[in-house]
């Protein structure tokens, strides 16, 4: 069905690691450098009017000249250009040219040299563009987290009232009215799901590799009749069936059983938000030592230029239209599924569906379901 993504960072290990140490430690001790780059051109050049050696004349100086403006910016890299150059003409004179020769042999050289100038400094100039550019996104990405958390605790004081309030009429007027009675109930239920996802946004922006899992082992079956019962108080549209299964010898869950619930009932809510008429399924398995949990729509897929932003901070992934929310269920997905220890991955067809698919591995310190 489409295209398939696990947005995950490139991963820096090894060689590229090491690579970028080195790179951003030549550009960060200038002064090293570029005693070294000197010392480079002054043996370099030594040997040259020493031993008159013409062997690979043209990039001799190459190496010092570009770790030397790498490391400490085209103003020293175009001094030790014209000490090469210098010590061009010197050895064209002592090689038996004539003083305009010897000259003109060394402003080629020095040209090209320049040249090596010129490509290293735009080198250091990228890197540094793009240092700032990550600088950028940090820091934005910062902001965002702080407008998160600060508007979800703003949130929260004028939500409990209304929570209560609503508690208080429906156990006043539920057994009066029934009609009235219902619709509490979904006020409720509304508010206590939005509670919940508040809840969930502040653990998320809190969350990383290394928090704390409260790992228990529970029933799938339980499970997903806890969340289908939520679903069903919650949701507004008839069009749309949401189904539910398990399938067959489908152990029980050793994990932590908020943060999963979390997950699948985002799935599921945003799959509901997308998807105007026809059929939602969540389905949940168990392969290769892992829980697997899918969650598939009718809706109207995700484009193929969207797949890598949809787990993404405040990123609508099937379009910026009204009443979409604030692109917040998915990267809540994706933080917990990481806390988890699993992979979150989808595979989209614009026009036939989109379908999520979940993987939790087991965590071994749960203690058994109650009863068994």
């Amino acid at each position: 069905m489409g295209t398939t993504t696990d947005r995950h960072s490139m991963p820096r290990h090894g060689t590229t690691a090491s690579l970028l140490r080195l790179e951003k430690a030549v550009r960060t001790h200038p002064v090293i450098i570029g005693t070294l780059a000197a010392l480079g051109v002054a043996i370099v050049g030594f040997g040259k009017l020493v031993t008159h050696s013409t062997v690979a004349i043209a990039l001799s100086f190459g190496v010092p000249l570009i770790v030397g403006t790498y490391g400490a910016g085209p103003v020293l890299g175009s001094v030790l250009t014209l000490c090469a150059g210098a010590v061009w003409l010197c050895e064209g004179l002592q090689n038996g040219l004539s003083t305009s020769d010897a000259l003109w042999v060394a402003l080629l050289r020095t040209g090209s040299n320049l040249a090596i100038v010129v490509v290293a400094a735009v080198g250091r100039a990228a890197a540094e563009a793009r240092e700032r550019y990550l600088a950028g996104q940090e820091e934005l990405n910062r902001m965002q987290a702080d407008l998160v958390t600060a508007f979800a605790h703003d949130l929260r004081e004028p939500l409990g009232s209304i929570v209560g309030y609503a508690d208080l009429l429906y156990d006043r007027l539920a057994a009066q009215d029934g009609a009235a009675g219902q619709q509490l109930d979904r006020i409720l239920a509304n508010a206590l799901r939005l509670n919940g996802l508040i809840s969930d946004l502040i653990t998320a922006e809190q969350a990383n590799q290394s928090a704390r899992l409260n790992a228990t082992a529970f029933d799938p079956q339980q499970f997903v009749a806890e969340i289908a019962a939520d679903v069903e108080r919650t949701a507004l549209n008839p069009a749309v069936a949401v189904r539910w299964g398990v399938d067959a010898d489908t152990p029980p869950f050793s994990t932590d059983r908020i943060k999963l619930l979390s997950v699948v009932r985002n799935l599921v809510n945003n799959a509901l938000k997308f998807t105007a008429a026809g059929q939602i399924t969540a389905r949940i398995g168990y392969r290769e030592g892992q829980h697997r949990i899918e969650v598939e729509d009718t809706g109207p897929g995700i484009p193929p230029e969207m797949l890598p932003h949809i787990f993404d901070r405040f990123y609508h992934g099937r379009g910026n239209r009204p009443g979409t929310g604030f692109g917040l269920g998915l990267f809540i997905v994706k933080r917990f599924v990481d806390v988890l220890g699993g992979t979150v991955s989808v595979d989209s067809t614009v026009g036939r569906g989109t379908r999520f698919v979940v993987t939790v591995p087991e965590q071994s310190k749960a203690p058994p379901p109650a009863g068994t």
